[in-house]
Parts: C-alpha cells; structure tokens; sequence
C-alpha cells in the first residue's frame, strides 16, 4: 500500500509515458522485431499490388484489362488488411507483455489472439460514436452557417457558433479517437467484455481529458519527427530519380508509377517501427491511469499473493 501510496504522489506526465514507450521498444527490438517483419513484408506486397494495379487501370481504357487490374487491387487490398490486422494484434501483446500481465511475449499473443475479435469489435464501436459525434458536430456548422446574416446581431452570433463547433468539434473528435487506442489496450490486457472496457475506457479518459488530449497530440508529433529520417531514403530515390528524368520532385499529377510504388512499399516498413512506440504508449497510459484512480497495482498483488497461498495450501 505504501508503494502504492508513493507511486499516486508521483504521477508520470505524457512525456514520461512516451519516453518509456521508446525505451521499451528499443530494448526489445531484437526479439520484436522478427514477429513483426513478416507481416509488414507482406502488407507491403498487398500495398504495392494494390496501389500498382490501381495506377495501371487508371490508365487502361475501359474493357477486360482494367477489370482485371480491378480485381487485383482487391487481392492486394485483401492481403493489406489482413496482415495489418496480424500486425495490430502483435503490436497488442507487445502492450500486454510489457505492462506485465504476462510473463513471456508467447503467453501474451495467446491471449491477444483470443481477444482480437473483441478488439475489432471495440474498434468499429468507438469509430461509430466518432462518426456519430462528427455528424452532430457537423449539423451544428450548417446551423450556425444558416443563421448568418450579414450586418446583424445574428453575424455574430453565426460567427461564434461556428468557431466554437470548429474547436469543440475538433477537441472532442480527437478526445474520441484517442479513447479508441485505450479501450484497446485495455482489451489486450484485461478479461474484461467489450462493452465494459469501453464503458471503462471513456470513464477513465474522462476524469483526466486533458492528459489524454496532451498525450494524443504528443504521440502524434513525435512519431512525426521520427518518421521524418525513416522517409528520406525512398525520398532521396525518387529525388534522384526525378534529376536523371528531369522532372519536379513536387509534381502534382502524372506521378510516376514506381514512385507510387515505392512510397506503398516503404510506408509499412515505417509503421514498423512508429506504430509500436504509439502502442506502447497508450498501453502505458491505460496502465497509468488504472494505477492512480483504480490501485490496480495493489490488487495484483493480492491476486499473487491469494495464488501463493491456494498453492501452498494444496500442497500442505
């Protein structure tokens, strides 16, 4: 209770919760990494079949040919999101193992293949609130938009209705989104039903909505800032290719297709290495905000503790 007590004293802010994340990932990267690049190879195949076959029947007239490249990128479109589905739910044990509700990464990706239907099914619901929310706060701008009268009391009343449905859209859009990252690290971490830990996702995120939105907009710069160096040698490829043609690096149209597809190719090698430490990340925080309002350290305890003395007790 004690340890309890001083770790609640001393909370850990977002930047800590981030930098443990990368902390971790790093330390573990020799033995993560091998369960994660299969899948991302393979998601990179679907991502170039896709976007290479999409390129190709946009220039295709009509007839049998695009059609057949139609159907490739849905082929490739298929092996993409399964093998993003395969690496998401990797990404989750990675969360469980280190926020230790498991004792090795094997016991971890059992139990996060048991609950991956939950964590889709978690995923689709919170998504549909978002949407939800987003129409209502989109209503709210038309309304607003409707009531403006030029050289009246209502221009400014049309004026703050819609700079506030813009912030307050915005805010509670983006506080949505990332309750999304929580409930799912709460799936892969707990037994609890999917319903519960949503409903306990929004409790927890709800008494402390600043921290969350901090933490959200924090990992999103500085996975920013780190993908910057990882995109500079597909970067550097095309640069050079570009010279050798002659053409602008920043040409908006008539991009060539082995362009696309290697910027299809490396993207999922990039979210190799971004989408674990944003994983981790809110693991830890879902972790974190169970520890300070819910003691959920102490009760672990108990729970080894109570297994301690049933063994004992079996074998007295």
């Amino acid at each position: 209770m004690n340890l309890a007590r001083e770790i609640l004293e001393k909370p850990l802010s977002v930047g800590d919760l981030i930098g443990r994340a990368i902390r971790v990932y790093r330390l573990n990267f020799k033995s993560w990494v091998p369960i994660l690049v299969w899948p991302t190879i393979i998601c990179a195949l679907g991502r170039v079949i896709m976007q290479g076959s999409m390129a190709i029947a946009a220039e295709r007239e009509s007839g049998l040919s695009s059609i057949g490249f139609g159907i490739l990128a849905l082929i490739g479109l298929s092996i993409w999101i399964v093998s993003k589905w395969v690496i998401i739910v990797r990404q989750l044990a990675f969360v469980r193992l280190a926020n230790g509700f498991s004792s090795s990464l094997g016991e971890a990706l059992d139990f996060v293949q048991k609950r991956q239907w939950s964590v889709l099914g978690a995923a689709v619901l919170v998504n549909f609130i978002l949407v939800a929310v987003t129409g209502l706060w989109f209503l709210e701008l038309i309304a607003s938009g409707l009531l403006y009268k030029r050289d009246t009391i209502l221009a400014i009343t049309a004026s703050a209705g819609l700079l506030f449905g813009i912030i307050a859209g915005s805010i509670s859009c983006s506080f949505i989104y990332y309750v999304m990252f929580v409930v799912c690290s709460g799936i892969a971490c707990e037994k609890t039903g999917m319903t519960a830990m949503i409903s306990r996702g929004f409790k927890l995120t709800g008494k402390a909505v600043f921290r969350t939105l901090c933490l959200g907009t924090l990992i999103w710069l500085t996975t920013y800032f780190i993908s910057i160096p990882l995109w500079l040698p597909p970067f550097i490829l095309i640069g050079l290719d570009a010279f050798r043609m002659g053409l602008d690096v920043n040409l908006a149209k008539d991009v060539p297709i082995h362009w696309q597809v290697i910027s299809s190719a490396w993207e999922p090698l990039v979210e190799m290495v971004i989408w674990p430490i944003t994983s981790l990340a809110y693991g830890f925080f879902y972790y974190d905000l169970r520890l300070r309002q819910e003691a959920v350290d102490v009760d672990l305890k108990l729970e080894v503790n109570r297994q301690e003395l049933q063994t004992e007790a079996s074998f007295s």
